[in-house]
Parts: C-alpha cells; structure tokens; sequence
C-alpha cells in the first residue's frame, strides 16, 4: 500500500516578536503526542490597542449592564488605580485579573462565527514600542498599530493576510454589519464624543442640589484640580451669570469624581453647547427617527470631520 504523502506547510508569511519560539513549543507538543494544544496569543496576533483607542464595554452596574465608549489607557489606569483589579504578575508586561463578569466586550467566537458580548477575564498592560502607525480609512475611522500587527484585508478582490507595515491605500477592511445590544437604546451620551471640545455642559439644578447634600467639599477639590476657583464658578452657576457652564471635559471629570453628582445627573437634563442658549443640545440625545436617519446620511456620504 503506498503511504499518503507528507503534509507539509508553507507560507511566504515570516514569524516576527515571540511567534518563531511559540511555534517551536507548538511543534515539540505535537512531537510528544499532545492531542490538544492552546495558543493563547503572540505577537502581532491583533490583542493590543493603543493607549489612546477607543474602546465599546460593557459594565455591571446595579444588577444590569450599561454600555459605554472609553479609552483604553485611561480607563484601565483608573481600574488599577482604584484596587478594582488584581495585580497577577510583576514584570515589565503588568498583568491584572478582572472580577468576573464586571466587564464585558464585543468579540468574535471563531467557533459558532458570531459576534457576541464575552466576558472580560483580565487587563495587560505592556511598553509600547518605539515605532506604532495609525490606520485611517476613508470615511475617518483610525486606530493605532504595531508595525507587525496581523491585518486580513480584501486586495484585488481576494482576503489577504498582512502586517499594518505592508498595508496599501486600495486595501479594504472588514467591519462588522451589527453590534450587539444588550439594552433598548433610546438615548446616546453625546458628552464622551466631545470631550476635547471648548463647549461646557449647563447643569445648575444638579450641582446645587449635589452641594445642598454636603457635597461642596467634593466640587470644590474637582475644581481645583480642573485648575478652575470654585467660590467663582459656584457664584455664576447660583446667580445664572455668564460662565456658569463647565467644559466638557471639566464637567466629565466632576461627575466621575462624584459618581454622577450622587446620582443628580439623571435628575434634569443636562444640556451642552455654546453661550447661546438656542444653540445647546440635550446631553442626552433621544435616537429619534429624525435623528437616525440623519446619522445615516452622514455616514453614507463619508464624512470625516472630527465634530
């Protein structure tokens, strides 16, 4: 009987990082007879984001779970910061264990084929290297790379597997036709999304009612560390005096600084924008018919600007 021929493997893709050593320990397992083998991840496999990315998560928070837009580093600094994860490991690579089900994250099952909401298990926090690239497509989404981070793109029409480095201008991403819900979506937070604007946030019932409660000693720390006098700014905001609103990004870290002005924030609406008053909008924006299909317009005709 003739002996079937010999698998044999070849590829024009080079191993780079800790991926040649991962093979090798892949091989010697097949060599000693294991059945069953787990990569659990190399270099350049796509588990990093940069420190600046935006992340979709997930959170539980009384006995539900709310979604939210975060930055990677920021918020990952704030969960070590505050002992909510664990430290696993003491290394140049900082491991940190996550209580499970507190977090959760859109992924891919490569079993089943479906993008689902999965728990998160743990946080890695490693040095960057020195040289990382930033991949914009045409219609303004960007995330930032390593130059040996694994990219399957369409070119010519076929799936090509790359490295961020070799990517071309006529390449085509894949992206997701849906994203998973897990609430019924009425209203968007737009406060995240304009956060290094110049426009403030006018909310002046609830920060009176949060210092009426004895939180004037909480405000007036959040001020000075926005490098903001807060006798001033509480004076404006009692007597409606022009510069009474909060920037942006000074009202998001007094809301984070106070949980939400003790929960006041859900008590009225906020409202942001400019000093006119006809010009602001609800912080929370109610998803409308109107206001969807707007969204959809803007999307179709691929416009990029960063506001």
């Amino acid at each position: 009987m003739d002996r079937p021929p010999q698998f044999e493997l070849k590829a024009d893709y080079q191993p780079a990082g800790d991926q040649p050593e991962a093979i090798a320990q892949l091989i010697d397992g097949l060599n000693s007879g294991l059945s069953h083998q787990t990569l659990l991840g190399v270099t350049g496999s796509g588990k990093s984001v940069g420190y600046d990315d935006t992340l979709l998560v997930a959170e539980h928070r009384s006995g539900r779970l709310e979604t939210k837009l975060v930055k990677a580093g920021p918020f990952i600094d704030a969960l070590i910061e505050t002992s909510a994860l664990r430290s696993i490991a003491a290394d140049e690579t900082e491991h940190y264990a996550c209580t499970e089900g507190a977090y959760f994250t859109p992924a891919f099952d490569p079993a089943g084929g479906a993008t689902a909401l999965y728990p998160v298990g743990a946080f890695v926090r490693h040095r960057a290297p020195r040289e990382m690239f930033q991949l914009t497509t045409s219609c303004g989404r960007a995330v930032t790379l390593t130059g040996d981070h694994n990219l399957w793109v369409l070119r010519n029409g076929i799936p090509t597997l790359i490295k961020t480095e070799e990517i071309q201008a006529k390449d085509h991403l894949p992206v997701p036709d849906v994203l998973p819900a897990v609430e019924d979506l009425q209203s968007v937070d737009i406060l995240p999304y304009l956060e290094d604007t110049t426009l403030s946030v006018y909310a002046e019932e609830q920060i009176l009612q949060f210092i009426a409660a004895g939180g004037r000693g909480q405000f007036d720390s959040a001020m000075s560390e926005c490098g903001i006098r807060s006798y001033s700014k509480l004076y404006a905001i009692r007597r409606r005096l022009r510069g009474r609103g909060l920037r942006v990004s000074h009202f998001l870290r007094l809301a984070r600084l106070t949980d939400g002005l003790a929960g006041n924030c859900a008590t009225a609406p906020l409202y942001v924008g400019g000093k006119k008053e006809a010009c602001r909008l609800p912080a929370r924006l109610p998803l409308t018919d109107s206001i969807l299909a707007f969204f959809g317009y803007y999307i179709a005709e691929g416009n990029s600007q960063r506001h």
